[in-house]
């Protein structure tokens, strides 16, 4: 296995990355997968292929931690990212080529990649401020693939028949975190509260037409293994909500602002929010940022996200939930913006971490869901469908379910093709024409009567006739004819005359006067040609 540079990737590469993202100091947005798992040094190389990790505590997801998936963790040359942003030199299928600062980036094959040859010979990525522009830019074709839209802006691209839109579940969500160290929010009464105030099905069905999975205020989605799926479903009680508050002491609602990002469905779901939350006299006021200001740095007391009361955080796809549970909602969790910290969650989120054995898993996930629903520290409305939309102009084979698909790599490659489907077809047509003339010819062959005597008559002598079928050919084998009459229409006669005195008479040659016209004229009416034999 090769960098791009040429050199050769060791162990000592994978020890020095996993060590680098391991270290506090670095502040590694990969330490949402490695806090507490993996300590920098825990990660040595025994030998060239070989790396031994030592774990700070037991953790029966750490394959999937060390894999490919763990997307914040990319393998460093010597662990070195010093100047990995303008030569990004992995290990991967693409080679960067070219950096279009703010506009976009360009890649082109790595034929040295050690696992299946990409099918593109290039690769070019156009950044886009909004979603709507990206989305005009597939619709127009000016782009062919786009890896990411939300089902309420792109609605259009699933009706788009120039287009295949591949839309699969995924475990990407919005968290609206409520922070439990100050008010209003400290009251747990207010959080359940909320939460029971918020139409799900509503809002899934308005930001994403029911192309999501309707969550229960945790971060387990039904499509982990590990899930108790027994747990039951929140659901909206408007009259338990206003008990709730009166309980807490603010019967009649209070005003509060939430913040979120302007990307993606955030812009929309905030209003709904604002709307139902009204209900229970709540007074939202929207306060939206662009996606840098409002994520900061990521760090507590420089991060909108992170220091806000009321927020909307967003997740992308992960396999497993333990990221969620532990970078969102732990105690030492670096974006529990929620501010919650429970020693009863920790334990059970440590021992869950810890097993091994599935139904330990999902007895351990069924505790942690049931406290998560009885303390609330974020509403987890929803986790979105992935959706992936490309142009079926150069290809046309499905995608999987990752998005992958095989594209044609060139003009010369599609011409090829195109000349091949056309001899294809033609091949076929010229056969069907020879299989449709030797059934005329032969019908007009065995036709009862002798053709001079058709031609001149009854009352023609015999000697007459006899020239005229010499004249004709008609009285030569069967073979010989059939090919002299498909060697004139070859040579484009279409309508062989004899002059006899000064008559004009159509030879027996008929058939090939029938058969250019049914060619000529079969896209109109082909049966008036075919029959006209009679």
């Amino acid at each position: 296995m090769l960098f791009h540079d040429g050199s050769a990737l060791t162990a000592k590469d994978v020890a020095a990355t996993f060590n680098r993202h391991a270290d506090p100091a670095i502040g590694s947005n990969a330490l949402s997968a490695l806090q507490g798992i993996l300590s920098t040094g825990g990660a040595v190389a025994t030998d060239d292929t070989t790396v031994e990790f030592t774990l700070d505590a037991p953790y029966g997801n750490f394959p999937y931690t060390a894999s490919s998936d763990n997307y914040n963790c990319i393998i460093l040359k010597n662990g070195d990212n010093t100047d990995f942003a303008s030569k990004q030199n992995g290990t991967g299928p693409w080679k960067l080529q070219e950096v279009r600062t703010g506009r976009g980036v360009t890649y082109v094959r790595n034929d040295a990649y050690w696992g299946p040859a990409p099918n593109f010979d290039q690769v070019a990525w156009t950044y886009y401020d909004e979603i709507g522009a990206a989305i005009l830019a597939i619709q127009s074709g000016a782009a062919e693939l786009l890896t990411s839209f939300p089902t309420r802006n792109g609605a259009a691209l699933f009706r788009n028949p120039k287009l295949e839109v591949i839309s699969f579940a995924s475990s990407t969500h919005q968290p609206i975190h409520m922070r439990t160290d100050v008010p209003p929010f400290n009251d747990t009464r207010i959080r359940r509260a909320v939460a029971m105030t918020i139409d799900r099905s509503a809002i899934v069905k308005a930001l994403f037409n029911d192309k999501a999975e309707i969550g229960n205020d945790t971060p387990f989605s039904q499509l982990f293994a590990s899930t108790d799926k027994s747990v039951p479903q929140r659901i909206r009680d408007i009259p338990a909500a206003k008990a709730l508050m009166a309980e807490a002491g603010v019967p009649d609602g209070f005003s509060v602002d939430l913040l979120a990002q302007k990307s993606g469905v955030a812009p929309e779901l905030v209003v709904l929010v604002q709307d139902q939350l009204k209900e229970i006299g709540i007074n939202v006021n929207i306060v939206q940022m662009g996606v840098d200001q409002y994520f900061g740095d990521l760090k507590f007391g420089t991060s909108p996200m992170l220091d806000s009361p009321f927020g909307i955080d967003d997740y992308g796809h992960r396999g497993i939930p333990n990221v969620f549970l532990f970078a969102q909602l732990s105690s030492s969790g670096p974006w529990n913006a929620s501010h919650f910290k429970n020693p009863t969650y920790d334990g059970l989120m440590a021992e869950y971490f810890a097993a091994t054995d599935l139904k330990v898993q999902q007895e351990k996930a069924g505790d942690m869901q049931r406290l998560l629903l009885e303390e609330t520290p974020q509403l987890n409305l929803y986790f979105y469908n992935f959706n992936v939309v490309h142009s079926l102009s150069h290809n046309r084979r499905r995608a999987d379910r990752d998005g992958a698909f095989v594209p044609r790599r060139s003009r010369v490659r599609r011409m090829n093709s195109g000349v091949k489907a056309l001899l294809r077809r033609g091949g076929l047509s010229l056969l069907s024409l020879l299989l449709l003339s030797f059934i005329i010819f032969f019908v007009i062959q065995v036709m009862p009567g002798d053709v001079g005597r058709r031609i001149l008559g009854s009352m023609a002598d015999q000697r007459s006739v006899d020239k005229l079928n010499e004249a004709l050919g008609v009285n030569r084998p069967v073979i010989v004819q059939y090919l002299e009459w498909v060697g004139n229409f070859v040579r484009g006669i279409s309508e062989p005359r004899l002059s006899i005195g000064k008559r004009w008479v159509p030879s027996s040659h008929a058939p090939l006067q029938i058969l250019f016209s049914w060619r000529h004229s079969a896209w109109r009416s082909p049966c008036p040609s075919v029959w006209s034999l009679g």
